[in-house]
């Protein structure tokens, strides 16, 4: 019978923690809808936030949200929104960050702040009212616990605020281009029901500012018969901040390589 070697290869490095991670949940600190048909009423105040695709009385959303609590330079990881819908919708509407401020007490289908007009009335305006990039998924037909993903696009706005390279003036949810009055209703700050109220989910991480490596393995136990090779087993090493490249050596009796099917060599 065959006579087999076995062995665990170790390889030591000096290793710092991950990158610290961490999810908060915000509360909205503003939310109102804008009505065409009473273009000048503030609904700041209503448990509900509507928006309607009926191009003849078309509803948008408003919605911000307060990042001062986040510290500067974080990589936001991921972004969501979760809301409780009251009444679903077959329409599919866009979520778009605002390109000027505004208010929830006075806010309105004409005006930003109860004194001055959007460009285009509803916020609709792409050059001083609002970007034109959806930033999350469309499906808006389910009621209750609802929670929306924000796209890549979407990721890199709550980057742009969180680093200050771009205004933090909120989202509108919009779709003015509908023929039938169709709904879609969410919760407000305002509800009292003990719905969810719009809630920003985002989970960012702390990037290091020393010399970092980490390795991520699943390796077991080398086994060959004597005199033959084992088969090969791979990990990752990685590296951040580094002020010099990474030297990985092999213990006794075992070789390295960047590829499996690369040249070995004991370092």
């Amino acid at each position: 019978s065959a006579n087999y070697a076995t062995a665990i290869t170790t390889v030591t490095l000096t290793v710092n923690e991950a990158p610290a991670c961490t999810t908060v949940n915000l509360i909205t600190t503003g939310d109102t809808r804008m009505r065409a048909s009473s273009a000048s009423t503030n609904y700041g105040s209503e448990t509900t936030v509507r928006v309607s695709p009926y191009s003849d009385y078309p509803q948008g959303g408003l919605f911000k949200w307060d990042l001062s609590s986040i510290p500067a330079g974080v990589t936001v990881e991921s972004a969501s929104i979760s809301f409780y819908v009251t009444e679903s919708s077959a329409r599919q509407f866009s979520l778009y960050d605002l390109r000027r401020a505004w208010n929830e007490s006075t806010a309105t289908y004409n005006s930003y702040d109860g004194t001055n007009n959007w460009t285009t009335a509803g916020a609709a305006n792409t050059s001083n009212d609002r970007y034109n990039i959806n930033l999350w998924s469309d499906g808006f037909n389910t009621t209750g616990d609802v929670t929306k993903e924000l796209n890549t696009d979407g990721l890199a706005v709550i980057q742009a605020w969180i680093n200050g390279s771009k205004n933090n003036y909120g989202f509108t949810v919009q779709n003015y281009s509908g023929s039938d009055q169709d709904y879609w209703d969410v919760a407000s700050k305002e509800n009292t029901s003990g719905y969810t109220k719009p809630t920003l989910n985002l989970t960012y991480c702390v990037q290091p500012t020393v010399p970092t490596i980490l390795v991520s393995s699943s390796m077991t136990a080398f086994s060959a018969p004597v005199n033959e090779y084992s088969a090969v087993q791979s990990y990752t090493v990685t590296g951040a901040n580094l002020t010099a490249g990474i030297l990985v050596t092999a213990p006794a009796n075992f070789e390295v390589s960047l590829t499996s099917g690369g040249d070995f060599a004991s370092s």
